[in-house]
């Protein structure tokens, strides 16, 4: 197939896929949007879970409960707890992600948190913190790492030429961070939908994704760029929207902020959840060509059957 017929077959499938989702959301929208109101809710539960222990520790500090080495190894057992709290949350929102995939697909509304999603969550979970981990390490770590070796050296033109390398690297690590960056998320961008679907692991998941990306190339394209211009289009009404809002806070900050961060969250999950099936229904469709979109149509029907 030539690109202008992947082109063509990317609009196709793209239009199908927004089609889609329009009937999905006359349906589904007001159960659907529960899925993104829970992760938002773990996610902001993930944020004051993972600050917790840092504001104990502080108090601690600051009240001089603890110095020195106590205080060191304090703050290494808060940081563990801290990093276990926020990868508890961060599981629990990525296996709430995965029920809302299902639902598209066509499944009957379901608990928000199963049991069958936890392993694979968290195994998701722990493959995107690793692999960010390692491209860190790598593009920017090491070149960090190089350049304050080379200014700690015992001689002064050693010194130099270590700092002049260094940042040299560490520009050409941030430059090659973002290409790894996105090219990662480009491969891996179907990655979690076949996780919610199979249960697969990460690796067989990236594989899968990786397969369909490079069979779809230029549809998976049409798409984030379709992708992108309809979420360009709905942050200007969002924005629009919030500006009585951001009015009100120059009147008055403490009603205006009080007023404006809820309403940026709801505004900010509806958004979400009306913009979410769409990818979803792609996918769908560039796994099966020969299947029709007829997941909304069933999730929608079982609704209206209640």
């Amino acid at each position: 197939m030539g690109v202008w017929d992947s082109l063509s077959r990317g609009f196709e499938t793209g239009g199908e896929a927004l089609n889609g989702t329009i009937a999905f959301q006359k349906l589904n929208f007001w159960h659907y949007v529960k899925y993104y109101a829970v992760m938002a809710a773990l996610g902001l539960a993930g944020a004051a879970a993972i600050a917790t222990p840092f504001a104990l520790l502080a108090l601690l500090a600051i009240g001089d409960y603890l110095s020195g080495t106590a205080l060191l190894g304090a703050g290494a057992l808060m940081a563990l707890l801290a990093a276990a709290l926020g990868l508890f949350f961060a599981m629990l929102a990525v296996s709430t992600m995965f029920a809302s995939i299902r639902y598209v697909m066509g499944e009957r509304e379901m608990p928000f948190l199963q049991g069958r999603d936890r392993r694979p969550a968290l195994k998701l979970a722990l493959f995107y913190i690793g692999v960010y981990i390692l491209l860190f390490a790598v593009f920017l770590g090491l070149p960090l790492a190089l350049m304050f070796g080379g200014m700690l050296s015992g001689s002064q033109g050693g010194a130099a030429f270590g700092l002049l390398g260094g940042l040299l690297l560490f520009y050409a690590g941030i430059f090659l961070f973002i290409i790894f960056f996105y090219f990662f998320s480009f491969a891996f961008i179907y990655g979690q939908y076949e996780v919610a679907a199979e249960g697969m692991g990460p690796i067989d998941a990236l594989k899968r994704s990786y397969s369909l990306v490079k069979s779809n190339f230029w549809e998976t394209l049409v798409m984030l760029l379709i992708m992108l211009a309809i979420s360009y289009v709905v942050g200007i009404v969002v924005q629009v929207a919030l500006v009585p809002l951001l009015m009100l806070v120059v009147l008055s900050p403490v009603a205006g902020i009080a007023l404006l961060l809820p309403a940026a969250i709801i505004l900010g999950i509806a958004e979400n959840a009306l913009l979410g099936p769409i990818f979803v229904l792609f996918w769908m469709k560039i796994r099966s060509p020969q299947a029709a979109l007829s997941g909304p149509q069933s999730a929608g029907a079982s609704q209206t059957a209640r």
